[in-house]
């Protein structure tokens, strides 16, 4: 039974590649002869994915991986189970954009246990910069807690309000 706040997996990892790179643009031509750009797959990140598949399968010093797995065959029947997405991201410096990496390793976690992805409510990327680092990510996928949506509209209804009215 899945119990909110449990985890799924949880992965000590490479950085992955950012959302910028994820497809590159190639010219192709169509049958009028015109010439257009069209998109596909960086094989860095086709590598990347593969790298992230066998280091969850077997993983090797620094990365580690935790895995669930008869908690991922109960979301795998159980369509219903929301899941909640955290991505810590290390770097050595601040040039990059933390949000734009979790969307593509949210697919390939999600590819590689065979769920939606639909299914995850809230991921939240947690940027990390330190010049000694050693640049990683951190993935934690765990079962979401129940949300009274009606509950939390009214609360930011009434924050709205106060920020509005000033009162």
């Amino acid at each position: 039974m899945a119990i909110p706040g449990q985890t799924v997996l949880i992965a000590r990892i490479p950085l992955p590649p950012s959302a910028n790179g994820l497809h590159r643009p190639v010219p192709r031509t169509r049958k009028d002869g015109t010439v257009y750009a069209a998109k596909i797959k960086d094989p860095a990140v086709t590598a990347y994915e593969l790298q992230l598949k066998t280091l969850l399968n077997y993983p090797q010093y620094p990365w580690n991986a935790w895995i669930d797995r008869a908690l991922v065959r109960e979301l795998q029947r159980d369509q219903g189970i929301l899941l909640e997405f955290d991505l810590w991201l290390y770097f050595t410096d601040n040039r990059s954009d933390a949000d734009n990496r979790v969307k593509a390793l949210q697919d390939m976690i999600a590819r590689y246990l065979d769920i939606n992805d639909e299914r995850v409510s809230d991921p939240a990327p947690h940027k990390r910069v330190h010049p000694k680092c050693t640049p990683h990510a951190v993935a934690k996928l765990t079962i979401a807690e129940p949300v009274d949506i009606w509950q939390e509209q009214e609360e930011l209804d009434n924050l709205i309000a106060i920020i509005v009215t000033g009162k």
